[in-house]
Parts: C-alpha cells; sequence; structure tokens
C-alpha cells in the first residue's frame, strides 16, 4: 500500500508483524478469557456443592399417590369402586391393595420417616466453612457421639481428669484425700466454669418477675431431689462399681458410698420438710448480705451466672424463705466434708456416666434399644436450646414463600370460620363477639418462631464459647454445656416472648400440631410439612384439602370444643368454662341413625373435626381460587380432585381387612357425606351412601 507506514507480507507468520503493545494485549485477552471460564467453572461447582449440602435429604420414598407426576392419581384410586357409595376404597383402593398392609407406605409413617431421614442428612453433612459456628458445633457434637470407639477411649481417662481438677473423688483417694483444700462452694463455681453439673446445694434459674410477668428475674433455690427410690441396694452396688471402675479399693468405696446413701436420704428430708415453706423472697443482694453473710452472695452470683451478666447489689433475686435459707445452709456445713464431696461428685458422674460406655454397662436397669444416631441426636438436642440442626431442618424446609402460602391458606379457612359462626343461629350475639375475637386475635407459628429465621439467635447461644484444648468427646461436651448455661442466664435481657425460643422444640406433643389457649397461637411443626401435605408445586385444591384435614381439630379447638387443651410445654390444661359453641354433641343422634352403630366419644372428637376442616377448606378454595378451578385432571373435575386430595391424607394400609367400619374409613366417608357440596361435585343419586337423603348438618 503506497504511503503506508507497514508494509505487510501476505505469506510467512502474522505474529512476527505484531507490535510489542498489540502483543501484550492479545496475550493479556487471552488470559482473561481463560480465567473467567475457570471461575465459571468454579462457581457452577461450588453451586451444586451448595446446593447438595442445602438441599440434600435423603428422602423417603412418598406415598404411592405422590409416587411420579399429579396426573397419576390412578395409582391411588380405584376406579371400579363407585365414590357415591365408598368414597374411601375408591380414593385409596389401589394404593391399599397394591401396600398389601405394609403400614409403612401410609402417609402417617412416610411422614415421620421423611422428616427423620431429613434431618439425619443434616447432622452427616461437612462442616462447611460459612455456617454459623454454632451449627458446625453441633454437627461436631453429633460426629464425635458417633465414634463409639474414641469416647470408649477416651471417656475414663477425660472423666479422671476432671476429677483430679476438682481435687480427686475421696472415694479414690482413700484417706490421703485432704479435706482442708475443699470447699463445697468453691467446687461449685469450678464446675459451673468447667461446664459439668454444678446445682447439687444451690441452684440458679430465670424466672417470671412476680412484679411483672413481662419481666425476668434470677431465683436462687434448692435443687429439686426426685432421683432416690426404693431400689436401694441396686444403686448402691452401682456407685461402688463405678468407684472400682476408675481403681477404688472396694472396702473403702463400700463405706464411702453407704454413708453418701445416707446423706440423700437425709437430702430427700430435708427437701420434704421444706416443700410446704413460705413461696420465694424478694430480696435485694445488699439486704440479705447484711443478714446472711455466711455466703458472698455478690460472689456468687457471678461466678454462676457466668461473665455476660452483672449484678449489683441493689439488685433484687428470689431467695427461699430466709430463715429456711439459713437452715438449709446449716444443713450442709454440719455435713463432714468428705461426704460433701462424695457427693458432689457422684452428681457430677451421674450426669456424665450415658457418654462413657464403660460405665454405662454398669447398670443394672437395661435402657431402651435405641440406634446410636438416635442416641447422638438426642444428646445434640438436650445440649442446644434450640438446637442449630433443627433450626436449620426448618429454614430449609419452609422458606419465606413457602411459610406465606401456607399462612394463606389458614388465612382463608379462618375467614370462613368467621362466617361459620356469624350465620350460625344457636350462638348469643356476645359469644359470637367473643369467638370472632379469638380467631381475629390467633396467630400461628409455622415450623418456628420468626427470631429463628435469623443467625442473630446463634451469635447470641455462642456468646461464651471456649474452644477446648482437646478434641475428646466429653471436653467438647463439657464447653458446649458451660456455653449453654450463659445462654440461658442471658435471657434475663430478652423480652417474654424472645425467652420462649430457648423452648422451642422441633416436635409437638401432638403428631399434628399444637393450639395454645393460653396463648391463642397455632403450633404447626416443620416435620408435618412433606408433600402429601403440602407442595407448592401442586394445584391449589391439592394443597387446600390436605391443609383442610391438617387444621380440622385446631380450629375446633380455637372454638373452645375440644376435651384436651395444651400449654406452652405441652401439658394438658383444663378446657375453658367460658368460652362455649355448644357446636358439639348437636347432632349425635343423626350421626348414630346414619353409621348404624353407637357413636363413641372418641368417634365423634375424630369425625367432627374433620368435619368442620373440609367445610372450611373447601369454602375457602372455592372463594379464593374460583379461577383455578378448571385446572383438572381428566377425568375428575377440581372439585372432585379436591375431595380426592383430602382422602388420600387417610391412605392408610392395614393388616386388617378393608370394612366401612375402619376409623380411616369413617374419618374419609362421614364429614363428606354430610357436607353438600360432595355429592353435587360427584353427581351422587341422592339417597346413595355418599349423598344420604337425611345429611347429618354438623356445621351451618
Amino acid at each position: 500500500m503506497p504511503g503506508s507506514r507497514y508494509n505487510y507480507k501476505k505469506d510467512g507468520n502474522c505474529w512476527e508483524y505484531r507490535t510489542g503493545l498489540e502483543k501484550v494485549l492479545i496475550a493479556a485477552t487471552l488470559t482473561a478469557v481463560i480465567v473467567v471460564i475457570i471461575l465459571i467453572v468454579l462457581v457452577i461447582s461450588i453451586s451444586k456443592q451448595d446446593k447438595s449440602h442445602t438441599t440434600g435429604y435423603a428422602i423417603a420414598p412418598e406415598p404411592i399417590i405422590y409416587a411420579n407426576k399429579i396426573a397419576d392419581i390412578e395409582q391411588s384410586i380405584d376406579p371400579t369402586v363407585d365414590p357415591c357409595e365408598d368414597f374411601y376404597k375408591f380414593a385409596c383402593g389401589n394404593l391399599l391393595k397394591r401396600a398389601n398392609g405394609d403400614e409403612n407406605l401410609g402417609t402417617f409413617f412416610v411422614i415421620q420417616e421423611n422428616s427423620r431421614r431429613q434431618i439425619d442428612e443434616i447432622y452427616n453433612e461437612s462442616i462447611w466453612r460459612e455456617e454459623h459456628r454454632i451449627v458446625g458445633l453441633a454437627k461436631k457434637m453429633y460426629k464425635h457421639c458417633m465414634n463409639e470407639s474414641a469416647v470408649e477411649r477416651e471417656g475414663l481417662q477425660t472423666v479422671t481428669d476432671v476429677l483430679d481438677k476438682l481435687g480427686g473423688w475421696p472415694v479414690l483417694k482413700g484417706v490421703i484425700w485432704d479435706e482442708s483444700n475443699f470447699s463445697w462452694l468453691q467446687t461449685q463455681y469450678l464446675l459451673r466454669e468447667l461446664g459439668y453439673f454444678y446445682s447439687q446445694f444451690l441452684t440458679v434459674t430465670v424466672e417470671t418477675d412476680p412484679k411483672n410477668d413481662q419481666k425476668f428475674i434470677l431465683q436462687v433455690s434448692f435443687p429439686a431431689f426426685d432421683d432416690f427410690g426404693a431400689e436401694l441396694f441396686e444403686k448402691q452396688r452401682f456407685m461402688v462399681d463405678v468407684a472400682l471402675a476408675f481403681g477404688a479399693d472396694e472396702g473403702r468405696a463400700l463405706i464411702d458410698i453407704a454413708k453418701v446413701l445416707e446423706f440423700m436420704l437425709d437430702i430427700k428430708r430435708e427437701v420434704f420438710l421444706r416443700e410446704n415453706d413460705e413461696p420465694p423472697q424478694r430480696v435485694s443482694l445488699s439486704e440479705i448480705q447484711k443478714r446472711y453473710e455466711f455466703i458472698n452472695w455478690i460472689e456468687f452470683m457471678h461466678n454462676i451466672i457466668g461473665p455476660s451478666i452483672r449484678i449489683s447489689i441493689h439488685d433484687h433475686i428470689l431467695f427461699p424463705p430466709l430463715n429456711t435459707l439459713k437452715k438449709w445452709y446449716d444443713f450442709i456445713q454440719n455435713t463432714p466434708k468428705r461426704i460433701q464431696a462424695n457427693y458432689m461428685i457422684w452428681k457430677v458422674l451421674e450426669k456424665i456416666i450415658p457418654n462413657v460406655p464403660k460405665l454405662q454397662k454398669l447398670q443394672f436397669k437395661s435402657s431402651p434399644k435405641i440406634s446410636r444416631s438416635s442416641y447422638c441426636i438426642d444428646e445434640v438436642r438436650k445440649h442446644f436450646t434450640p438446637n442449630p440442626i433443627d433450626v436449620m431442618y426448618v429454614r430449609r424446609r419452609l422458606p419465606l414463600k413457602r411459610r406465606d402460602m401456607i399462612k394463606k391458606i389458614i388465612a382463608d379457612m379462618k375467614a370462613q370460620l368467621r362466617m361459620l359462626v356469624e350465620r350460625t343461629p344457636w350462638i348469643s350475639t356476645p359469644d359470637k363477639y367473643k369467638i370472632i375475637t379469638r380467631i381475629n386475635g390467633s396467630t400461628e407459628i409455622i415450623g418456628a418462631p420468626s427470631d429463628l429465621f435469623e443467625d442473630e439467635i446463634f451469635d447470641d447461644m455462642s456468646t461464651d464459647w471456649t474452644v477446648p484444648k482437646n478434641d475428646s468427646y466429653l471436653e467438647l461436651l463439657s464447653h458446649i454445656e458451660r456455653s449453654r448455661q450463659t445462654w440461658l442466664y442471658n435471657q434475663m435481657y430478652y423480652r417474654k416472648s424472645e425467652v420462649e425460643i430457648a423452648k422451642w422444640k422441633i416436635t409437638t406433643s401432638s403428631g399434628i400440631g399444637d393450639y395454645l389457649y393460653d396463648k391463642n397461637v397455632f403450633i404447626l411443626p416443620a416435620t408435618l410439612f412433606q408433600k402429601v401435605v403440602f407442595d407448592e408445586e401442586k394445584p391449589l385444591y391439592f394443597n387446600y384439602g390436605s391443609m383442610g384435614t391438617l387444621m380440622a381439630h385446631h380450629f375446633l379447638q380455637l372454638l373452645g370444643e375440644s376435651s384436651s387443651f395444651f400449654d406452652h410445654d405441652g401439658n394438658i390444661i383444663e378446657p375453658p368454662s367460658n368460652l362455649s359453641t355448644t357446636l358439639l354433641f348437636r347432632k349425635p343422634d343423626c350421626l348414630v341413625r346414619q353409621l348404624n352403630t353407637n357413636v363413641s366419644k372418641f368417634m365423634l372428637d375424630s369425625l367432627l373435626p374433620q368435619a368442620l376442616g373440609l367445610q372450611l377448606s373447601y369454602s375457602a378454595f372455592r372463594k379464593n381460587h374460583a379461577a383455578t378451578m378448571d385446572s383438572s385432571i381428566e377425568p375428575y373435575s377440581s372439585e372432585q380432585l379436591f375431595w380426592i386430595s383430602a382422602a388420600s391424607y387417610f391412605c392408610q394400609p392395614s393388616n386388617d381387612d378393608l370394612n366401612d367400619k375402619d376409623l380411616f374409613s369413617l374419618l374419609v366417608s362421614v364429614p363428606m357425606r354430610n357436607n353438600q357440596h360432595f355429592g353435587r361435585d360427584f353427581n351422587c343419586t341422592s339417597g346413595t351412601r355418599m349423598n344420604p337423603k337425611e345429611r347429618c348438618d354438623l356445621f351451618v
């Protein structure tokens, strides 16, 4: 090219004719492309790992009705049965035939088994760098517990080291034990610091302040004493055998243990004598210090409650009646130090023994046979409150979108419940107001309290965490327990509602959740929400049908119509007497005639909630999602699939011959045949079994 600064040849390697800058830019571009490709590969790889450890559950087979696609409902339905004559056999017949009596294929077992496997999977995951430390600690504790050979190998030595830190167990030391170095108060402080049981003589707990039930106060009290039964000889022999396992002289052990047992009887007698004393007194530390100087109470409180709470002499504490406290102190002080020390150390060993296989084998009573995995999971749950693994299970199973969908279905059913109450003629206007107010004020805890979905709870739980000096199971356990106790005392700073998260458990007293009447709260555990109960990918009629069955009993309790109620701790409380809609037992004669048999109270208590739940969920679905009613699956309409979904919850295989008096059959057929919509949806002729001429209108 004339006049051009550069003359290129058409043959030869073009790289030779590049300038230095061009060569650098080309090389840099190629390098950048390679780096980007590598990063993309890494991101894909990491995301797969994250997904595997986030959702990698070992899930049990779903019930046959949901084994494949939703359209495969024929796997459950027996089309040879007329749904207008026996709907249970129609909806569940094919499943029950192929299950051949295997109860493990039933809905209830699958829910339980799936949740168990899903939780187990989290315990067996690797400890991930990005997860919270407290979650990693729970996993680590489980993995250490599962290593039985290491626990067996290290157990006795770890316990021996603890005994040495405490100045030795007099049973082992014999005559060389020096009582001048022993103080039961200092030993209690040391046990609290080490993370072992420390409440042998005095205990400190967080209680509701009697002057303000929305605040908390520390309480000093005598420990409960309920572990001494009539089996005196067996307990003595066991205690001696434990001492021998550590190398004690049998003669010396027999003498020392006999004195400890006698002391335990004395304690029991002292506790019994104090049972009818006056209630605890609210006293400032300065006041009690002036009146009873035998204990430095500021020092005592600081050593027990840990470093996070600072107590001043002006703070008020709940104490036993002061004269009673003095008598208790004198009783302990008048006991020889050797007996004090032997008793305190035995109480420590009692807590440790289940975690030391060699010592556990010495017990006369055989423990129930459970798998090592189940045992280790139970141990984690004992030492973490709440249990981080259970919290992670709830977070994974019930993300916000899923919880909101469940709450929407419940809210829709509540709206229908309000309408039912409003149009029920036999409920007085004042009672209607009370009931509707209660319905409007009710709340739900889906899986767990909202605070447990934030990592702040884990930060609080690990406030007082210290790293163990060695990696043995018992050493790790003691550090976890030390941190747990500090966390429990730290609840002094929380609101009343926040403290209750420490009481949270993944399971409830009832398999289908609880309704806490005193708090007007539905507690629905995350373990319930397997796909057979709720699946956001299914058409809405499936979820409304199964959720109506799930919530049925809870709604009846909300109305005050139940024979049992639960408090926050799962204890049965008396049913309320000031709220009754008289919904129950209005139609028993009708049901007796319809079933042609006596209807027990148990059967009524089972049938009426199902009738209510179906009515509410069906009405809620039709009102709020009528536009989706055309999402049918040939040859069944959406309305028919609603009823099939509701019935599928009770498709329970049994070794007994299926008949129309079977409990699960009745739970399906009776509420449906008495619902005016069922016969219409299946075009049942009037007078058929599922569309009787005389319908028991259990709820208006």
